[in-house]
């Protein structure tokens, strides 16, 4: 087994967006084989619960967020798809090829109704939950957006993409909320600092859904032409045998012009 007096690090690189708070699980675990050199799943959700106060059910859900139906992940490393699909430029479609057939928008939209029925039962971590449920929702139209906008605009149909502009602009109202509940989530459990960057992302996501909203309508009176929208799109982080690579740096999710 080993040594309880050994050091359990996570790590918080590129903008450190993931709370402190989910890793209470991962540290219950290595707590479990620290001490009894194995774990017991039923025996670990009942630790977690006298430990930590909270349902590790809940918890271990999270790894959903990165693990839609049809991504395979790579070995040895991680996807990301959560931070990609909530970064993913909203004209640029980076990853347009590579999210071809996954269906997010479905998937998120599920994660954001079971999260949001978890936020409304409270509990010591009802703030956690709320947070989830937003990114989730978020998330969702973000894909939907992605989903419809290039195929609306190649085929002329100007009601549909007016439509999905419309929902694009219901997601940035989103985004906001979001915002505000990372930062109380943030502010909860962290010093102040490092926040900026948070602030800074979601204030150029929202940015850029009011910018693509806005070039649609311009597009449906004849005054814009969508040249990103018509580009054939490539595979970006997802190699030939299926696998996603681990393109989780915001820089690489946002635009082909990180460096």
């Amino acid at each position: 087994a080993a040594s309880p007096f050994a050091l359990i690090t996570p790590g918080r690189d590129d903008g450190a967006e993931g709370s402190r708070l989910t890793t209470l699980p991962g540290i219950c675990l290595y707590a479990e084989f620290a001490y009894t050199g194995g774990y017991d799943e039923s025996w670990l959700a009942h630790r977690f619960y006298t430990c930590a106060g909270g349902d590790l059910a809940q918890f271990a859900g999270l790894a959903r967020f990165n693990t839609v139906p049809g991504m395979k992940q790579p070995q040895m490393t991680t996807c990301l798809a959560a931070k990609a699909l909530l970064f993913q430029e909203s004209l640029l479609e980076l990853l347009l090829k590579d999210n071809a057939g996954l269906k997010a928008a479905e998937y998120y939209q599920k994660l954001a109704a079971e999260y949001g029925g978890y936020a409304e039962e409270g509990g010591l971590y009802g703030q956690l939950m709320d947070f989830y449920a937003k990114l989730a929702r978020v998330i969702s139209g973000k894909c939907r957006w992605h989903e419809g906008i290039s195929a609306a605009v190649k085929t002329g149909n100007q009601e549909e993409a007016l439509a999905l502009a419309g929902e694009l602009l219901r997601t940035k109202e989103e985004t906001e909320e979001l915002r505000l509940s990372w930062r109380d989530l943030w502010m909860a459990v962290n010093k102040p600092y490092g926040f900026e960057v948070i602030d800074g992302r979601l204030g150029w996501m929202e940015a850029r859904m009011e910018t693509a909203a806005a070039r649609v309508r311009e597009w449906t009176r004849g005054r814009d032409g969508l040249e990103e929208l018509w580009e054939e799109p490539l595979h970006y982080m997802k190699h030939e045998n299926g696998v996603f690579a681990g393109v989780n740096a915001f820089g690489l999710i946002a635009t082909a012009c990180a460096y």
